[in-house]
């Protein structure tokens, strides 16, 4: 069943939510398929003797699967892609958020908690690949996403299928185990000495097969990093950006060309600005934020906006000026437009 379950979330396209109709359908489907054959492949294994070995190397591949799926979660929390700060959340007032963003702000405050996570769940996740630490790796994983579980239900987040499903199989691949952990942690008595159908004695097999492992997590991890760096190369250009934060607009000055009574009123409007990590940022107006896109270039103090979602005529290129570590010039041209805007930083955003 388990086996059913990895292989749908493995084949669909959704990457993220795991609630919606056609999701549950699906592993509802694969899950029983998957139940039923396993049902008769457990009737014939046991009948020619077979269980004891292939219960094993199922369960060996059970382990291995849920390796390959979570390390992808703990890398994302130790890049800081799963989390990443936000200006803008901490902008709204609680009552404002959605839960989602309730527990976004609640992670992204601060990277180090995020990295303890992150690298708790990828070492435990290695441990998996070995018969000797798989025990120590699951009752680690047993902790974190009984957690990741429990905020998921709690907060009404979609990921909770996920979440149960590797929970379950988590607790599913200790039961080989119990009879150990009850000894140890509840009876106080000596662990009993686990036999193991193949590679009894520690020869050359078992040492080549001990080297390939590593080589499998070296492939998992560079499968894995790969998109997460390219991701953070196009959403997270502006990550070393020395002027991060959050900028009150002061004064707004225009060149002697009047514009036009529209943009005036436009650039008026603008209360501060929201310089995130990210391409993206945001610009309150009243009692809104609007997005846009900016780059910047560090070398040669360029800053560039464009594409505002709410402000589609504005289009700003110039070079920015930090006159003192709490007072940003920007001089640029808005179209044709020349413009010159003061701003302060707002200490209040003490986002990472």
């Amino acid at each position: 069943m388990y086996a059913g379950l990895l292989v749908h979330k493995y084949t669909r396209r959704e990457f993220y939510c795991s609630d919606t109709p056609e999701i549950i359908d699906g592993m509802v489907s694969y899950g029983g398929l998957a139940l039923s054959l396993g049902i008769l492949y457990w009737m014939w294994s046991y009948s020619k003797g077979y269980y004891k070995s292939h219960s094993y190397v199922i369960h060996i591949l059970l382990r291995y699967a849920l390796a390959y799926f979570l390390i992808s979660y703990g890398l994302s929390q130790i890049l800081d892609t799963r989390y990443p700060p936000s200006l803008t959340n901490l902008d709204l007032k609680i009552a404002e958020m959605n839960s989602g963003q309730v527990v976004w702000s609640f992670f992204s405050y601060t990277y180090l908690y995020q990295a303890f996570i992150g690298w708790t769940q990828l070492i435990a996740c290695c441990l998996l690949f070995f018969r000797f630490t798989a025990p120590l790796g699951l009752i680690l994983l047993t902790a974190i996403m009984a957690n990741a579980t429990m905020i998921n239900y709690s907060y009404g987040l979609c990921p909770i299928g996920d979440s149960v499903v590797y929970l379950s199989l988590i607790l599913f691949l200790l039961l080989p185990y119990g009879r150990n952990l009850m000894n140890v942690l509840v009876l106080n008595k000596g662990s009993v000495t686990v036999q193991f159908p193949f590679f009894a004695k520690k020869g050359h097999g078992y040492k080549a097969l001990s080297i390939l492992k590593f080589v499998i997590i070296a492939g998992i991890l560079t499968y894995y990093y790969n998109p997460h760096r390219r991701y953070l190369r196009y959403y997270y250009s502006n990550t070393n950006n020395p002027i991060y934060g959050v900028w009150n607009i002061e004064d707004v000055k225009y060149d002697t060309v009047p514009l036009d009574s529209s943009q005036l009123e436009v650039f008026n409007s603008f209360q501060s600005l929201f310089l995130e990590k990210r391409r993206y940022g945001a610009v309150k107006s009243g009692d809104t934020l609007s997005a846009f896109e900016y780059m910047i270039d560090t070398t040669y103090h360029q800053l560039e906006f464009w594409n505002f979602h709410e402000f589609r005529s504005l289009d700003l290129k110039g070079k920015y000026l930090l006159s003192h570590p709490d007072t940003l010039i920007y001089r640029g041209i808005n179209n044709r437009d020349s413009i010159e805007i003061k701003m302060s930083l707002d200490k209040r955003y003490q986002a990472r």
